[in-house]
């Protein structure tokens, strides 16, 4: 059985991530099953935590907890988030990051060599969420790095609206990768959260 991501621990301060149009409660919000404790001194993605897994562990370098599954309501945003669509890992080595992934029990559902030149992205799915995985085509020769965590995608009601909530803070709408949605990325830095986001259409 594939393991359940139910929390993540992110960079910024909360009146940041409030800024992005996220409701933000003592340092906590939550999207979809996920449980998202914010912490300004953190420069990005420190954790996540794992329901089906029996302990703590570096899963290829990533901070990972050992967790009960979640509960509770799902949590209502300004900006009409409802979930996170997928964790993006940025990795040297997307085998052995991969695998590692694998080993919990996520499952590979896809490989893309097409998205940029000299990248490869794979694809596992975690109950609700897509990890992605990105790493160079051809992996350098000293890939001894471990993986790190890089960014969220989350996926909102109306990507129109919260285009329009965010205004300057949101480049413009463009096609996603996957057929009929569309995606926007939030310009992060300017407003103070460490960690890349992007709003997609359902």
């Amino acid at each position: 059985m594939s393991p359940v991501v139910v929390g993540l621990e992110v960079g910024g301060a909360a009146r940041a991530w409030r800024a992005a149009g996220f409701d933000v409660v003592d340092d906590e919000m939550r999207m979809g099953g996920v449980r998202v404790r914010c912490d300004a001194a953190s420069g990005g993605i420190a954790a996540w935590s794992l329901a089906g897994i029996d302990r703590d562990a570096y899963v290829d370098g990533l901070v990972t907890r050992a967790a009960a599954p979640s509960g509770g309501p799902a949590g209502r945003h300004p900006n009409g988030v409802v979930r996170i669509d997928h964790v993006v890992i940025a990795t040297p080595d997307g085998d052995r990051t991969t695998h590692a992934l694998a080993a919990l029990g996520m499952v590979v559902r896809r490989v893309r060599d097409d998205a940029r030149p000299g990248l490869r992205q794979t694809f596992l799915r975690a109950d609700e969420l897509i990890v992605e995985v990105v790493a160079p085509a051809e992996p350098p020769a000293d890939r001894s790095a471990p993986a790190r965590f890089f960014g969220l995608a989350c996926t909102v009601r109306d990507l129109d609206e919260c285009a329009a909530l965010l205004g300057e803070h949101l480049s413009p709408v463009r096609a996603a990768v996957q057929p009929g949605r569309r995606i926007a990325s939030l310009r992060h830095r300017d407003i103070g959260i460490p960690v890349p986001l992007a709003f997609m259409s359902e």
